[in-house]
């Protein structure tokens, strides 16, 4: 959440808005479709925590928005394999969140608590009492963020066209902005019981503005 409801409704509209821009009304491009799609599904969760808060379904809306940040890293990384066009398994990229977001929805009692406060929202799941099985979440949430990162980070001393080198780096710093605070605020600290000033919403509008540079990149 960001402090107030509306705030996190506020930016799920802006995300929307230009993620249906970068799709539609922009050059068609792997960049453009990438980052549009991240945008959609960052949008998605703001929509969620908003109604966590302004519902009287908090869990339901808790067991939506753990399925939708779980896909975040799968998705990143499937669009940057596109664009520097490596050959890859879909289906070996999408297992991982399909195979969670199964087990949280065919688990009835999956939210333990879910709660909203002006300055937090404190969400519990059965995933922090099963060491094993949160492990599993946390080294493959991880792995698919350090990897993209790394393929990023290796393409760009090789690029030598200047307008895709421009936007391999804002993908890059987007990636970085966008889905590695994911990590830390919606699955590590909620994972250790701590409370944090609820910021997410400021690192997702970071990511929409390097998704606007991006398409206007590739635009020039």
């Amino acid at each position: 959440m960001c402090f107030t409801p509306i705030i996190s409704l506020t930016t799920f509209i802006i995300e929307f808005v230009v993620a249906s821009y970068l799709i539609f009304f922009r050059k068609k491009s792997v960049a453009n479709l990438g980052f549009g799609i991240l945008l959609y599904v960052l949008g998605l969760y703001q929509l969620f925590e908003f109604l966590i808060c302004t519902t009287g379904t908090p869990h339901i809306w808790a067991r939506a928005g753990f399925i939708t940040y779980t896909f975040l890293p799968a998705i990143g990384l499937h669009f940057v394999l596109r664009y520097l066009r490596k050959r890859h398994s879909q289906i070996l990229v999408y297992t991982p969140p399909v195979l969670f977001s199964l087990y949280a929805l065919l688990n009835p009692g999956f939210v333990v608590f879910a709660t909203c406060t002006r300055m937090f929202v404190k969400i519990s799941t059965i995933l922090s009492n099963q060491t094993w099985l949160v492990g599993i979440y946390f080294a493959q949430y991880f792995a698919f963020l350090a990897y993209t990162i790394f393929l990023l980070i290796q393409r760009l001393p090789k690029e030598k066209n200047k307008k895709k080198k421009k936007i391999e780096k804002y993908l890059l710093t987007g990636i970085i902005v966008g889905l590695v605070p994911a990590l830390v605020f919606l699955v590590i600290l909620p994972s250790l019981n701590i409370l944090f000033a609820s910021v997410y919403c400021e690192f997702a509008v970071l990511f929409t503005i390097f998704a606007l540079l991006s398409t206007k990149a590739d635009a020039e």
